[in-house]
C-alpha cells in the first residue's frame, strides 16, 4: 500500500515542521492503518519529516523521494543526527553499572 503525506501536506498548505504536520501526518498512519510490517513512501519528503516519524513511531520501514537537491541534503543531515542520537541513548543505557 502506497501513503503519499507529501501530496495530502500540499492540500491542506501545512509546514513541515509546525506541530500541526506532525499531528496530521500521525493521523495519515492511523486512519491508513499503517503498520510495522509494512513500508512508508512518501514522493516529495522535503526535509524527510513523515518517512522519520513513520519509522520512529510506527516502527515500519520508511523511504522518501526528493528531487530537489537541498531539502535532500537536509533530510540527510536531518536523519543522521536522530541516528546519532538514538546511538547515544543507547551506549548510556549500556554503561549503567550495577552495584556489587
Amino acid at each position: 500500500m502506497f501513503y503519499l503525506s507529501g501530496v495530502i501536506h500540499f492540500f491542506i498548505d501545512t509546514i513541515s515542521l509546525c506541530p500541526r504536520s506532525t499531528h496530521i501526518t500521525q493521523k495519515i498512519f492511523e486512519v491508513t492503518g499503517l503498520s510495522k510490517d509494512e513500508i512508508f513512501l512518501d514522493i516529495g519528503h522535503g526535509i524527510g519529516n513523515a518517512p522519520i516519524q513513520a519509522a520512529a513511531t510506527v516502527g515500519c520501514e520508511a523511504r522518501g523521494i526528493e528531487l530537489v537537491e537541498d531539502r535532500f541534503a537536509i533530510s540527510v543531515s536531518f536523519r543522521d543526527s536522530i541516528l546519532e542520537q538514538v546511538e547515544h541513548e543507547k551506549r548510556k543505557t549500556q554503561q549503567v553499572s550495577v552495584p556489587l
